[in-house]
């Protein structure tokens, strides 16, 4: 599948279980613009499902939801979560670095004032060359 420009999704997570339907769905859609194989996709939207888990583990309902900002420009996934409040939690934000490290291309982890922001980038594997 060749990569498609589609724009940006910015969505505001709560700690409401129910809302992973809607983030798994985003991830999936610019996964396939981008031009990720299924298996791919379907790995990396539980990367993300696993992220959101850690960033609300521990957390209340009432807790600072989570920011989500994913697009797929040049045909990679480029996506920030942005934690702030009661997830902006230094030892949660790296737990979360962690467990996405193994599963995409790059994750960095920055911290600005009371905010943590986690850039990632999942660019697809390359195509298999032709004869």
């Amino acid at each position: 599948m060749e990569p498609t420009e589609t724009g940006k999704a910015e969505l505001i997570i709560c700690n409401d279980p129910r809302l992973l339907a809607g983030v798994s769905a985003a991830v999936n859609h610019f996964a396939e613009a981008a031009g990720l194989g299924e298996a791919a996709r379907v790995d990396l939207t539980a990367a993300f499902e696993d992220a959101l888990h850690a960033a609300f583990q521990s957390s209340s309902q009432a807790g600072e939801p989570i920011q989500l900002t994913i697009s797929s420009p040049g045909g990679r996934i480029d996506a920030a979560l942005n934690l702030h409040g009661t997830a902006a939690d230094a030892g949660r934000a790296e737990a979360i670095r962690k467990l996405l490290s193994g599963k995409v291309d790059i994750v960095t982890l920055d911290k600005e004032g009371g905010a943590i922001r986690l850039h990632v980038v999942k660019c697809p594997s390359p195509s298999p060359k032709k004869r």
